[in-house]
């Protein structure tokens, strides 16, 4: 542990689209398993709030660079 390693930026930003795509289609579920159910609100699995966070990190990281 605490080993640094280096990543260049291009490798940060393809993982960023990744993250991009899983959250829409995580999202996307969760909106229609929710319209399925006839929710008043829905509410996101762990998978789309873990994801969305992910991606929120890297955006903060690569805003920063």
């Amino acid at each position: 542990m605490g080993e640094t390693v280096e990543i260049d930026k291009i490798d940060l930003l393809k993982i960023l689209d990744v993250l991009k795509v899983n959250e829409d289609f995580h999202r996307n579920r969760d909106l229609m398993n929710g319209s399925i159910h006839l929710a008043k609100e829905v509410r996101f699995s762990p998978i789309t709030s873990e994801t969305i966070s992910a991606k929120e990190r890297l955006e903060k990281l690569l805003k920063n660079d």
